[in-house]
């Protein structure tokens, strides 16, 4: 457990179906995880890192803008960690 880095918030596994817009094109992505700074998600296609992405669903906390962190392929899709522009705390 060394190299645990500790985090602010828990990871809180949900898996739904999110809208993803980026650069005016849409996609369906599929998250693994949320927290309340970012989510990890799971799209068939790339997105490139630092990107501004918006995210709709009816899960009212996957609603708002995320930057890219990071984009790694695992298999055949690729996780992608979004970091909320706005955290959820601040949301409510």
């Amino acid at each position: 457990m060394a190299n645990r880095v500790a985090r602010a918030y828990d990871r809180v596994p949900i898996h739904c179906w999110v809208t993803l817009s980026v650069h005016g094109h849409k996609m369906w992505v599929r998250t693994a995880n949320v927290s309340g700074a970012g989510a990890m998600i799971e799209s068939l296609f790339p997105i490139r890192e630092q990107s501004f992405v918006e995210m709709h669903s009816r899960v009212g906390l996957l609603v708002g803008g995320a930057y890219v962190r990071y984009c790694k392929r695992k298999g055949l899709f690729y996780r992608i960690g979004v970091r909320f522009a706005r955290p959820v705390t601040a949301r409510f």
